[in-house]
């Protein structure tokens, strides 16, 4: 196993000329992409562009799609979605790690379910709920029956 740090995919390392190279663009098309918002680039504190390996595998899908006749504006709404996308999983990964810390934390955790006056019944692990008994889950904007 090595010990070498790894890089985060997110850093700004490259120079527009070694990001245009490792896209297989030109300068030009990059600091094109960069006006138009498709590909941002973050900056130093003199502005100048630097580019991370994320920013570098936009720019090849973005010549890709390009390519298979897709238009730029359409590209740009791609490139937000596939963005949402990985902003969307790392909040998931983060909620799945909460969890299993919590139940890391609580071992014999008991779980409860609501009667159809409210009160509160406690299950035993692996007890099932009785059909009669009514569900109610709570909503910021009300309850809704299950």
């Amino acid at each position: 196993m090595t010990d070498e740090p790894q890089v985060d995919e997110d850093s700004p390392l490259f120079a527009i000329a070694v990001a245009a190279e490792l896209a297989g663009m030109h300068p030009q098309t990059l600091r094109q992409y960069d006006r138009l918002g498709l590909v941002v680039p973050g900056r130093t504190q003199g502005r100048s562009r630097r580019y991370s390996m994320h920013n570098i595998q936009q720019l090849r899908e973005v010549a890709r799609l390009s390519s298979e006749g897709m238009s730029l504006p359409g590209i740009v709404r791609i490139l937000e979605l596939e963005e949402r996308v990985r902003g969307l999983q790392r909040q998931v990964s983060a909620l799945e790690e909460r969890v299993r810390a919590e139940m890391n934390n609580r071992p014999g955790a008991r779980v409860f379910a609501a009667g159809p006056s409210g009160n509160v019944i406690t299950l035993r692990s692996g007890q099932r709920v009785r059909r009669q008994t009514d569900i109610v889950l709570w909503r910021a904007n009300g309850p809704r029956e299950s």
